[in-house]
């Protein structure tokens, strides 16, 4: 004789197994809200492209201040350093959840052949730093000139 499931236990045990799940969700939303784990250090997103006349790199800093902003170049590659502070440093505080970093931000940026170091301009607006090196123009390259 066949043995027959009970269309009942069936159902039973696909609620069990949906809440399970559904539980393990609500265990992780608390668990992520009520933890205080911080992030070690600062990151950055950063773009790196070129022109025809330049070379740029652009990166993210939201928060940093441009005096806590500092930038050198070493054997063509350009370093770059920040600190992002918290506005309420010093204050006795017991943060809930916190998902912002702070820190020392540090990352180098290898630079490529044909730039003038000499030219360099940096610009830091709005949480970008914004570092535009003029490309030198090779000789076999044609150089359009405007007319005023």
């Amino acid at each position: 004789m066949a043995d027959k499931k009970d269309p009942k236990r069936d159902v039973f045990k696909e609620i069990r197994s949906g809440l399970s799940g559904f539980g393990n969700k609500v265990n992780k939303l608390v668990d992520d809200i009520f933890s205080n784990d911080t992030p070690e250090e600062v990151d950055a997103s950063a773009d790196i492209y070129q022109t025809d006349s330049f070379f740029v790199i652009e990166i993210e800093l939201p928060g940093v201040k441009k005096e806590d902003l500092k930038l050198h170049i070493n054997d063509d590659i350009l370093t770059v350093k920040a600190t992002k502070k918290r506005s309420n440093e010093g204050e006795d505080i017991t943060y809930i959840k916190q998902k912002r970093t702070f820190g020392d931000f540090h990352q180098d940026f290898p630079l490529p052949d044909g730039i003038e170091l000499e030219r360099i301009k940096a610009k830091f607006d709005l949480g970008i730093l914004t570092v535009r090196f003029p490309r030198i123009i090779e000789q076999d390259e044609e150089l359009n000139i405007n007319i005023d």
